[in-house]
């Protein structure tokens, strides 16, 4: 393991640490709130795959042929693969990591609204 942060720490310092021309898997806990009744404060683990455009060709076969594994062996199932700072800004990671959550509970709101219709 290279670097380690805390729990307190910031995506912008998680950004920060990733190389700019070699790859790397990361794992990155991002905590986030959900404003239903009641409020709930939850985190998710994310798997970034980062290889930079930039990197050598040869780094950059060599962990694509590991992540599966790497991924498999940390029981994670929700990946991003990120090739440079565009990828990993703030906004756009959100929307890529939760698009998923809101679009099941977003149907799940029309299902329940169109029930109640009758």
């Amino acid at each position: 393991m290279e670097k380690t942060g805390d729990l307190t720490s910031t995506w912008d310092e998680f950004v920060k640490l990733l190389p700019l021309n070699e790859p790397r898997f990361a794992v990155f806990n991002y905590p986030y709130t959900i404003y239903e009744k009641p409020t709930r404060h939850l985190s998710k683990l994310i798997f970034i795959g980062w290889s930079p455009d930039s990197s050598d060709v040869k780094l950059k076969v060599a962990y694509s042929s590991l992540k599966i594994n790497f991924m498999t062996k940390l029981g994670m199932t929700k990946d991003l693969q990120a090739v440079d700072l565009s990828d990993v800004l703030l906004d756009f990671f959100f929307e890529r990591c939760f698009l998923d959550y809101f679009a099941y509970f977003f149907s799940w709101t029309r299902l329940l609204w169109k029930s109640s219709k009758g």
